[in-house]
């Protein structure tokens, strides 16, 4: 009796192959694939993944930090600043080469704009059949390496980053401290250091987007993310919680801010903010809490303190750089205060307790600090103990149980989402702290609870948006959600210094590669993607910093260069290509011949006819300045009298004849010889040094004041008087003022 034979596949012949996939029918065939089943992404998946012979190579997940920085490869990694002869990577037809563990240690890491090209052209490119990644330009042969190879370019790339980002915080860690309290927290920060594994996970307990390697951030001058801002509210919160104060606050993290904004505006990308907001008016009109306080973030860079009274009906707010308020935000504050809790209008007010900074990256510690002032009393931050801060919050940081996720009993919409109605139909008087929503098994696991899953029907009955698309040939987890979220965003809080240039080279986060599509994109999408990777290859730049730059707007080419170049010439790191130079002074000088451009300052132009700075819109943009010809800029300024010039002087011989004065006029001659020949001289006159009696000076005076007062200096000498003379008889010009007055008439 025959029997039919079964054929058992193994583990990993189950994995690496579908029985089901015909590769005729997918490959080679000239088609662009939009979306693809599960098990093609399957594949895709697996030919992306790292032979486990070569995942060697990589750090272990596992590892501490410490451990990292000791096994770290020194590697070149090409970069603008790296001299490193340049990588022209491709996809290639032919089939990859034999390659060998030595072999592909000692290959150059590309960039982190090459890697992304290669990712989002994958999909579409294996579809066409290629088989292998093709280098150009290794000492003049061509390589084919095997497709694999960008997943290990980007792996190595992360950990190399990882590596030196630790290694800048360490040395920050091991500077002289300048107070005695730094000591001991420093001791508990580095032993954090060496015991905690996992260098690429996350931190869980106090929200969920913090990854550990953000931490680094804290342990060094650097502005902190959003998740670390988060974290230290939180711990706030828990402490209020624990302490049972009676003063009713309630401590909110940063995304109450940010949905209020959105509810206010309608905007349909946060998910879930009605439902987040409910809980907290909620929670208002039943009197559990008279006062809100939370930190929040001010465009582009900025963080502050805002505090809600609900019973004086006032919003306040405390700013450590002293800014205008952030008026969108007040203005959905105000207009869902009153629409949820109160009909009366809320007033702004400026006057909350806050520290002041002189720098650029101390503004979130300060804002949380704002916060444990006014609720706990603690004193405000200074300069002097701006390390002992940054130690102290590291360690309660890192010191938090992953276990007691649970505690923390805010109104997140990742951490507890049906918080009210436990306590509404249960008990309607005011608890003193916040209850947890999860059960005992949940807490008991130290696992956090997630959204609900009435909640998530409602979102999608609301929403009625197409889900996301997601790469078939990469997984979308949440800690990759949580990297692409707005809360990953590390923002410097002060636009004009300089200090944001320094960071931007050395906290630059390469972040997820952009998802691969096996269809190119094409058009305005392309734009914005290759403004964006031009932005984070220029000087590694974070991508969510990049993000929120180029998709403010319209994504033509135009507008994009003008967001990438405005950003740019804020750091100080804008360079001019010598074709757009040339063009735009081609430009000026058809308005100004002699129009100047300054190097270090793209965005003026100088004006040859008034020499002022026109101050232009953007970069290579003429329109202020054409403007400002044609109102008619008139000629270049008076120079300040006190100042001398060239202009100054007329052209003279050395040796000028001196001048001889004109002749006196034809009355004044004739009354002095007529009064020489009626009086003459006598030896017994009494005269002056100049040989004149003083009856002639006093006939002479009478002369000149009949005049007018009005001798030129000249004629001075001729009548043998000076002027002070005149000028001094006071007495004398009062009597005769009625003769002068005459004369005047005449």
């Amino acid at each position: 009796m025959p029997q039919d034979c079964i054929y058992i596949f193994e583990d990993d012949e189950l994995g690496a192959s579908d029985p089901m996939w015909d590769k005729s029918k997918w490959i080679g065939c000239g088609r662009e694939y939009r979306n693809v089943p599960e098990n093609i992404a399957k594949i895709g998946q697996n030919i992306l993944a790292i032979p486990s012979l070569f995942r060697s190579l990589l750090p272990s997940k596992d590892l501490s930090i410490l451990e990292l920085i000791a096994c770290a490869p020194t590697l070149l990694i090409q970069d603008e600043v790296t001299p490193v002869p340049p990588m022209h990577l491709d996809w290639s037809d032919e089939e990859p080469e034999e390659l060998d563990v030595n072999d592909l240690a000692s290959i150059i890491v590309p960039s982190l704009k090459a890697i992304t090209r290669l990712n989002d052209t994958f999909g579409q490119a294996w579809f066409d059949g290629k088989q292998s990644l093709k280098d150009m330009c290794t000492g003049g042969e061509t390589r084919r390496y095997p497709l694999w190879v960008n997943t290990y370019f980007y792996n190595m790339r992360q950990a190399c980053w990882i590596s030196d980002k630790w290694c800048v915080a360490l040395d920050w860690l091991h500077k002289t401290s300048l107070i005695n309290e730094e000591l001991s927290v420093k001791d508990t920060a580095y032993a954090y250091l060496g015991t905690l594994k996992g260098w690429d996970g996350d931190i869980h307990g106090l929200c969920n987007y913090l990854k550990l390697e953000f931490m680094a951030d804290v342990l060094g001058d650097h502005p902190l993310p959003g998740g670390v801002v988060d974290a230290m509210s939180n711990l706030l919160s828990l402490r209020l919680q624990r302490q049972k104060l009676t003063s009713h606050f309630l401590i909110t993290d940063t995304q109450f801010p940010d949905l209020i904004e959105a509810e206010v505006w309608k905007n349909d990308d946060e998910v879930g903010a009605a439902e987040y907001l409910e809980k907290y008016s909620t929670w208002i009109r039943h009197k559990h809490c008279d006062k809100l306080i939370f930190v929040f973030h001010v465009p582009p860079f900025h963080w502050a303190t805002c505090m809600i009274d609900i019973k004086q009906k006032t919003i306040r707010y405390g700013d450590s750089l002293q800014l205008p308020r952030h008026r969108p935000l007040f203005k959905s504050l105000k207009s869902w205060l009153k629409e949820k809790v109160s009909d009366t209008d809320f007033t702004v007010m400026s006057d909350l307790a806050c520290a002041r900074q002189s720098d650029s990256f101390n503004c979130p510690l300060i804002s949380v600090n704002t916060i444990a002032h006014t609720v706990f009393g603690d004193p405000l931050w200074s300069h002097r103990t701006s390390r002992l801060k940054r130690f102290e919050a590291f360690c309660n940081i890192m010191a938090y149980p992953n276990g007691q996720a649970d505690e923390v009993s805010l109104f997140g919409k990742d951490i507890n989402d049906s918080i009210v109605a436990s306590w509404i139909v249960a008990d309607q008087t005011a608890p003193s702290s916040l209850p947890s929503s999860n059960p005992e098994e949940v807490n008991q696991r130290g696992i956090k609870r997630q959204a609900t899953e009435v909640i998530a029907e409602r979102a999608k009955k609301r929403t009625n948006a197409a889900p996301p698309k997601l790469h078939p040939f990469f997984m979308h987890t949440p800690a990759t959600d949580a990297l692409k979220s707005h809360k990953s965003v590390i923002r410097p809080s002060d636009t004009k210094s300089r200090v944001a240039a320094a960071y931007a080279e050395e906290m630059a986060e390469p972040s997820e590669p952009a998802s691969l599509k096996p269809k190119k994109r094409k058009g305005a999408a392309v734009k914005a993607a290759d403004a964006k990777a031009s932005l984070l290859e220029k000087k590694n730049l974070p991508r969510d910093f990049i993000d929120s730059v180029v998709h403010d707007g319209g994504v033509s080419r135009s507008a994009t260069y003008a967001r990438k170049a405005k950003v740019e010439v804020k750091l100080g790191i804008h360079k001019r290509g010598t074709n757009q130079f040339l063009t735009f002074l081609n430009k000026c000088q058809e308005w100004d011949p002699d129009v100047e451009l300054d190097p270090e300052q793209p965005n003026r132009a100088r004006c040859s006819r008034c020499l002022t700075w026109v101050v232009l819109k953007d970069v290579h943009h003429l329109q202020r300045f054409r403007e400002h010809r044609q109102r008619g800029c008139t000629e270049a300024p008076k120079p300040n009298p006190s100042e001398r010039t060239l202009f100054d002087f007329e052209l003279t011989t050395l040796h000028e004849k001196k001048k001889v004065p004109p002749p006196p006029p034809p009355h004044v001659e004739a009354n002095r010889k007529a009064h020489e020949a009626r009086v003459g001289s006598g030896p017994g006159r009494r005269t002056n040094e100049r040989g004149s009696t003083q009856s002639d000076i006093r006939l002479l005076e009478q002369e000149c004041a009949l005049d007018a007062l009005k001798v030129p200096t000249e004629f001075m000498g001729v009548i043998r008087i000076r002027r002070s003379v005149i000028e001094g008889h006071a007495k004398f010009v009062k009597k005769f003022s009625h003769a002068v007055k005459a004369i005047e008439k005449h």
